[in-house]
């Protein structure tokens, strides 16, 4: 079942009995965000495949998926980000679809981060080893873009346009 995203302040939207948004001036709007946000995130996940396994520093790995990306969508801004002790910060976003699949993007990343803490410590040498990883960095960063992927295609599913 579809969870709904976060509402926030002067939005409103009516949640169905089988969890779709009911139609409303900003459904048809954020419907095509999502369609386009789904195209990005897949283009963005396909450069990390292809960067990842032979970038021999993270800088390498994200200028070079930054000018593939930059190419077809102009410069990218990111819409979160988590850092090295998994802390998450999430820019606003009226559409509250494309803010959840940030949210669960950001949220791999934390997991991954709680994972290296706790395999090797906070801040140590292995960490900072681990985490500037560029095939561990671009694995992780397929896995979130997966994560939403796999809800924005599920919300196209189970909200009505």
């Amino acid at each position: 079942m579809l969870e709904q995203a976060g509402v926030e302040a002067g939005e409103s939207f009516t949640v169905n009995s089988n969890g779709s948004v009911a139609q409303n001036q900003n459904t048809s709007k954020w419907m095509q965000e999502v369609n386009t946000t789904i195209e990005f995130q897949k283009d963005a996940r396909a450069a990390y495949e292809k960067y990842g396994p032979t970038a021999k520093t993270v800088n390498e790995l994200e200028n070079n998926v930054d000018k593939t990306l930059s190419k077809k969508w102009g410069e990218i801004e990111v819409a979160g980000t988590t850092n090295s002790s998994g802390n998450v910060e999430i820019k606003p976003d009226p559409n509250p679809y494309t803010r959840e699949a940030t949210r669960r993007h950001e949220n791999v990343h934390r997991q991954t981060t709680m994972e290296g803490v706790a395999k090797y410590g906070k801040d140590t040498p292995a960490f900072k080893k681990w985490w500037y990883n560029p095939q561990r960095w671009a694995s992780d960063e397929v896995k979130a873009y997966s994560a939403g992927i796999s809800y924005l295609e599920e919300v196209l599913r189970t909200t009505k346009n």
